[in-house]
């Protein structure tokens, strides 16, 4: 179904805060720039977990850094897609947690599952035929940066 992508970005900011407020946790600071009216073909629920999964960990980022989440995500069109880029200011990864943060039930997190990043993986690629592609420094944070088909294939153009 056609579904609008800043909608779908403020029903995962809305979704973070709330488990964060729930867990008696700070409230992330998410800034989410996002015009309205990028339209993309796609399936709500599973995208929905999907970001919510990648939001989760920015903020996540934070944990034993004292300082408090924020979390900037943009989106927009980029020929026949839309690009989404998930950044957070946390504590980033080396190259060795980076090439292991895809990896299922692979986590750096004490409580982590190591489900979260890979079940948005496989949204995103196998479930939409768009792209994950992760960027992080460690120490200055880390940025997802998503890219999914206007159209699902076999659509009409």
């Amino acid at each position: 179904e056609a579904h609008d992508v800043r909608d779908v970005l403020e029903e995962v900011c809305s979704l973070v805060q709330d488990r964060r407020r729930l867990a008696h946790q700070n409230a992330p600071d998410v800034a989410l720039v996002a015009v309205s009216g990028l339209i993309v073909e796609l399936a709500r629920t599973p995208v929905v977990q999907a970001f919510t999964n990648i939001v989760q960990n920015a903020v996540e980022a934070y944990d034993n850094t004292g300082r408090s989440p924020r979390v900037e995500i943009t989106a927009g069109r980029e020929q026949n897609a839309i690009s989404i880029a998930v950044r957070d200011f946390g504590c980033g990864m080396d190259a060795a947690q980076l090439e292991q943060a895809k990896v299922l039930f692979s986590s750096s997190k004490s409580y982590g599952t190591g489900f979260g990043l890979p079940l948005a993986l496989r949204i995103v690629e196998s479930e939409h035929e768009g792209r994950l592609r992760l960027e992080s420094r460690k120490g200055e944070g880390t940025t997802v940066h998503v890219l999914l088909p206007l159209k699902a294939s076999g659509g009409e153009s």
